[in-house]
């Protein structure tokens, strides 16, 4: 390895799709169906130092991954205790979280390749985490998977992400998750016409401080919020929403494949309910 310069290639082995890929929103609309959706909130103490956390590598990432919502205009909030915290939105695919990624396919690599979430273009490089931190981690976990010898293409030098490509998608990612954040801000302002089932996203966020600060929904909630948007003309318009019957149907099929794919059952459980949902609701607009 050359002074300062880190070597890189993916070799599509598929080991790091050991889990779903967390998407922006409006990637999730043009992926709608090819995954399970799910839309996600994540909340993070503005003060905390996380001392609590002892492994330090650990630490480093969760403090980072706030200091990115943060500057990334997360949704700011503060309890009844006088605590602030930062509020995140994304999507992903639906619980649990602990399933492969349902693009994979049987021999381990991606069916979707071409068109591939952001985030997977960006891997190694997180782009909540310090570039140099993120490679080193991956690099720890796939130490004996990914191509890291000198013929490889140099991906970072100095601390710096020299790859066209990768710089692209990493810095894409931060650009996706700043939108988002701004369409969280709208969300929250717009709870009376925002809403799912009488549920606007400050129960959502209610949930996720229950949950471990985590809350992951089947994507209807926040498309059905969305759509409160677009009535009263406060949705921007890079969010593009399929009719009704299209992302219904397409979200139903989704979750039956990925509940024929799990060995879980609890996991089969919970994509054959959902199937379920969407299957209700596209009798109702049939109808």
């Amino acid at each position: 390895m050359s002074k300062g310069a880190v070597h890189f290639a993916c070799v599509a082995c598929g080991r790091c799709c050991n889990s779903p890929p967390q998407m922006d929103v409006e990637e999730a609309l043009r992926l709608y169906d090819s995954f399970p959706l799910a839309v996600q909130i994540s909340v993070f103490p503005v003060g905390d130092d996380y001392r609590a956390v002892k492994d330090a590598d650990r630490r480093k990432v969760v403090q980072q991954v706030r200091g990115t919502a943060v500057d990334l205009g997360g949704l700011q909030i503060t309890r009844p205790t006088g605590k602030k915290w930062v509020v995140v939105l994304c999507a992903n695919a639906l619980d649990p979280a602990e399933e492969p990624c349902p693009a994979l396919a049987d021999d381990g690599k991606c069916r979707i390749h071409q068109r591939r979430p952001i985030l997977c273009r960006a891997v190694p490089f997180a782009h909540e985490v310090d570039p140099r931190l993120s490679i080193r981690l991956h690099r720890q976990q796939y130490r004996h998977d990914c191509d890291w010898s000198s013929t490889a293409p140099v991906v970072m030098r100095d601390g710096q992400i020299v790859d066209a490509g990768y710089a692209q998608a990493y810095a894409a990612t931060r650009d996706n998750q700043r939108r988002d954040s701004e369409l969280l801000h709208l969300l929250w302002d717009n709870e009376k016409h925002a809403r799912y089932d009488g549920k606007a996203i400050g129960d959502l966020i209610e949930v996720a401080f229950c949950h471990d600060y985590e809350e992951r929904a089947p994507f209807i909630v926040l498309f059905e919020m969305m759509r409160g948007l677009e009535r009263i003309g406060k949705l921007p318009p890079r969010y593009v929403l399929p009719s009704d019957a299209d992302f219904y149907a397409a979200q139903a099929n989704a979750c039956i494949a990925a509940a024929k794919a799990t060995d879980s059952e609890a996991a089969h459980d919970s994509f054959n309910a959902t199937a379920g949902l969407y299957d209700r609701l596209t009798a109702e607009v049939a109808k």
